[in-house]
């Protein structure tokens, strides 16, 4: 049988044009994720590589559909899109909304350790929040 020809994870990343630093921190929010995500319900995806296919890879194809100055992620879960189009684009301020609790601080938790800046959370329902919030 020949060789496994799948690339690492890594090299997923490789066809975007993502500086160093950001790739590193995509892939310790990644690992992160997976640290949590059976204990907050975050991701339906098993492993490092479903999570980097299905979640990450479609979340930095957005980023290059954004242009606005603020991006809303609404229904969050684990941030993945919205944190994806922060840490890719820094330029864009990004409100995050989210009904459960433990969502919100693993976001929260996210932030600080990846150093996010320029992040609002709206917890609870959208239909709940003031208008003067967005």
């Amino acid at each position: 049988m020949g060789k496994n020809l799948i690339p690492p994870e890594e090299s997923l990343l490789d066809k975007f044009s993502l500086d160093e630093s950001i790739k590193q921190k995509l892939l310790q929010y990644i690992d992160t994720i997976i640290e949590y995500k059976n204990r907050l319900n975050l991701v339906g995806e098993h492993n490092r590589r479903e999570i980097i296919d299905n979640l990450l890879i479609p979340s930095i194809i957005c980023t290059q559909l954004v242009d606005r100055k603020t991006v809303i992620d609404i229904g969050s879960g684990s941030g993945i899109v919205g944190i994806t189009v922060k840490l890719v684009n820094n330029n864009v301020k990004l409100i995050i909304n989210e009904k459960n609790l433990k969502k919100i601080a693993f976001i929260h938790e996210v932030i600080i350790k990846l150093d996010i800046s320029d992040v609002i959370i709206l917890p609870g329902l959208l239909e709940n929040i003031d208008d003067n919030c967005l």
